[in-house]
């Protein structure tokens, strides 16, 4: 990206949550520091959103163009979560529900009204995304996670592999 003279900023969670925040209030107080982040950078042309998190940001001026991220769509996975724990004969906590089943969908559709585009990663997700109104057809698309061709290169592996490492999430409903 640099030799094209681009620069890439990757902000995180961790730069901006106060020192002591109870990790369970982030959903709603890191949407606010977002915002406040964003509207003290004048010089952000693109800014991509994971989620709900740029819910609050709007557009802080005509020129910078955002776009909102899933990596797995929440009310999607809500759903398939609550479907099992009430299979499973229990209830989701109240607060969780709350969050996630009431307050999280309204924070999704204002972040994906407000962007320019909405990346999803499956076709599930773009028609739940266009059927419930959070974002219209013209402004959804689905990227794939893979590695460019570059990233492979010849290698002679070992003819017994005697380690393995996966990073990842691990979430059962997934």
């Amino acid at each position: 990206m640099r030799e094209r003279g681009h620069s890439l900023e990757v902000l995180t969670p961790e730069d901006l949550q106060p020192r002591g925040l109870d990790a369970r209030l982030l959903p709603i107080v890191l949407p606010v520091l977002v915002r406040r982040w964003v509207r003290r950078r004048p010089d952000l042309d693109l800014v991509v959103f994971h989620s709900y998190t740029g819910w609050l940001v709007g557009r802080p001026r005509r020129s910078l163009r955002t776009a909102v991220a899933f990596h797995g769509l929440e009310p999607l996975f809500h759903e398939a979560l609550a479907a099992e724990t009430r299979r499973q004969g229990r209830r989701l906590s109240a607060r969780y529900a709350l969050m996630y089943g009431t307050l999280m969908p309204r924070m999704l559709r204002r972040a994906c009204r407000a962007a320019d585009a909405v990346l999803c990663l499956n076709t599930q997700e773009r028609d739940m995304l266009v059927s419930r109104g959070y974002a219209p057809a013209a402004k959804s698309r689905m990227v794939w996670h893979d590695a460019p061709d570059e990233f492979f290169q010849p290698h002679v592996y070992r003819p017994r592999a005697v380690s393995l490492l996966a990073v990842m999430q691990w979430l059962p409903t997934k």
